[in-house]
């Protein structure tokens, strides 16, 4: 393992935390030749206002101020896995999706648990995306004829999880390719055209409040049919835009749920009296974005494989609906009985 430390503030701690049994460069920040360091596992960067270019796979911990909200904003533009608050006496680590790690006066303690979040973050499982070489002509609303319908469906989501949270909604939403499209299927024959399963994917980082068809991607897994020798087992897009990164789950939720056509997710809590008994289930387990353990977490508790919809909350993360049409989906979200909870950002603790 090989860390670096950007920064003066914790330098005299380092050897006395776990950190220390890793291979240790420390830096001021104008002494980088370069903003993009390579080859690190883990950074602690304090220093601000410049920002790292990481590699892929890398552990980015940014410090920032005791305004939580400002600091998760650093984390998002850093593209940082979580942030460190400095606070008039303690630190506070805080992960990407607002959830409090440590709180503690002891900058070895916190160090240790920058560790903990580190070898946590490592055991994810994760995709690998990648643009797929074919060039494919669609319309959005041809393959989904309620794609429009759809779009408006996540405004008022939007709308809803805003309100409740005071800031920007962050999440996703997918849906089944229900129609084929003749450009795609030109390029391989019935048998593996019927193999395939294509999902669009809202893009990445897109703002769902004006959310629209022709934000969607194309998606599927690779295959050793395709052209592209290095895609199977990655998630191939078509086209210049990258889909959301809870691709691989949601690809995976499809095949899984056969029924299910439409997904929406967002990072607040749901409470709905549409279900039996007003009771809606909570993942045991905490999976940040994109890391596919989420999916045996969902099929832990949503057991029934043919089911027509599911409502589900998950750790320290928000909630997932699925439904098989856009009308029931509808009905979900239009019934005056679903709320949208806010997460106690900065304040929620995690269960491992």
């Amino acid at each position: 393992m090989k860390t670096l430390l950007v920064g003066n503030r914790f330098q005299s701690y380092i050897q006395e935390s776990f950190i220390s049994n890793s291979e240790i460069n420390i830096h001021d920040i104008y002494s980088l030749d370069i903003m993009t360091p390579r080859g690190y596992d883990l950074i602690i960067w304090d220093g601000n206002p410049i920002y790292p270019v990481k590699d892929k796979g890398c552990v980015l911990i940014c410090v920032g101020n005791d305004n939580v909200g400002e600091s998760l904003s650093k984390v998002f533009q850093m593209k940082a896995n979580a942030v460190i608050l400095i606070k008039d006496e303690s630190y506070d680590l805080v992960d990407a999706l607002g959830n409090l790690w440590c709180r503690t006066s002891d900058p070895v303690e916190l160090l240790n648990f920058v560790m903990k979040l580190y070898e946590w973050t490592k055991e994810s499982i994760r995709r690998e995306s990648m643009k797929s070489d074919v060039y494919i002509p669609y319309d959005v609303n041809s393959i989904v004829p309620d794609m429009n319908e759809f779009c408006n469906i996540i405004h008022d989501v939007s709308d809803m999880v805003e309100n409740e949270r005071g800031g920007r909604y962050f999440g996703n939403a997918s849906t089944r390719c229900s129609k084929m499209f003749p450009s795609i299927r030109s390029h391989y024959d019935n048998e593996k055209w019927q193999h395939f399963q294509y999902i669009l994917v809202s893009k990445r980082n897109i703002s769902k409040d004006r959310i629209q068809p022709s934000d969607f991607i194309v998606t599927r897994y690779g295959s050793t049919g395709d052209s592209e020798s290095t895609s199977v087992g990655k998630i191939l897009y078509f086209g210049e835009d990258k889909p959301s990164v809870d691709t691989p789950s949601q690809i995976n939720l499809y095949k899984e749920y056969p029924n299910i056509n439409f997904m929406i997710h967002g990072h607040a809590y749901i409470s709905s009296e549409f279900l039996d008994r007003n009771i809606i289930l909570m993942t045991d387990k905490y999976c940040s974005c994109g890391d596919l353990r989420e999916v045996y977490q969902i099929e832990k508790y949503i057991q029934h494989k043919d089911c027509d919809f599911f409502i589900l909350n998950l750790r320290n993360h928000g909630f997932i609906i699925g439904t098989d049409t856009i009308e029931r989906m509808r009905k979900i979200i239009g019934d005056e009985r679903t709320k949208f909870i806010y997460r106690n950002i900065g304040e929620e603790t995690i269960k491992l």
